[in-house]
């Protein structure tokens, strides 16, 4: 009777097996749900990328034209001719005055009998705007104009003061030939 009760080998074996089939069916339906999860993932991901790539690409095209744009516009600035401000008799007045006054300020370093020292330091400073301004009469913002003006000018040199920093000064062009 005892022998009855325990199994055989051979119903060993197939108890054995039937526990196994049974945890791999376990493990294959999980892994079946987990694969069509990954599927359900990897359709939204691809739909997301889709997007994506969509958004890239209206982007890259607005981009593109934005920059094609700017290209022409930069293109057209820089092509175009500088307006030529010729000035009228007022100006044209103006800048003979600044002309004489330093030509006869020259002249009088000429006489003077320090002269050669004095006229080489003034060759190399020239007049400030804002005397200028005090000697012409004109305004300071009206004398800034005319260095414009002056600086296009053939006959003057616009520069910065070799002393004062913040100042600029006019001078007369020949004098740069000789002391630069």
């Amino acid at each position: 009777m005892r022998a009855e009760l325990l199994p055989t080998a051979e119903d060993a074996r197939q108890i054995l097996i039937e526990e196994r089939l049974e945890r791999l069916e376990d493990l294959c339906t999980r892994l079946g749900r987990k694969v069509e999860q990954l599927e359900k993932d990897k359709k939204e991901l691809e739909e997301k990328l889709h997007g994506v790539q969509e958004l890239s690409k209206e982007s890259f095209g607005e981009l593109k034209n934005e920059i094609i744009f700017d290209k022409k516009r930069i293109t057209k600035l820089e092509d175009a001719p500088e307006a030529e401000c010729k000035p009228n008799e007022k100006t044209q007045t103006h800048l003979e005055s600044i002309f004489r006054l330093l030509a006869a300020k020259e002249a009088n370093y000429r006489k003077d009998s320090y002269g050669k020292a004095l006229l080489t330091q003034y060759k190399r400073e020239g007049l400030l705007l804002s005397q200028i301004s005090g000697i012409l009469g004109l305004s300071s913002e009206r004398v800034r104009q005319l260095a414009k003006l002056a600086a296009k000018d053939s006959r003057f040199n616009v520069c910065w003061h070799p002393k004062k920093k913040n100042s600029k000064i006019i001078r007369l062009s020949r004098w740069d030939a000789q002391y630069v």
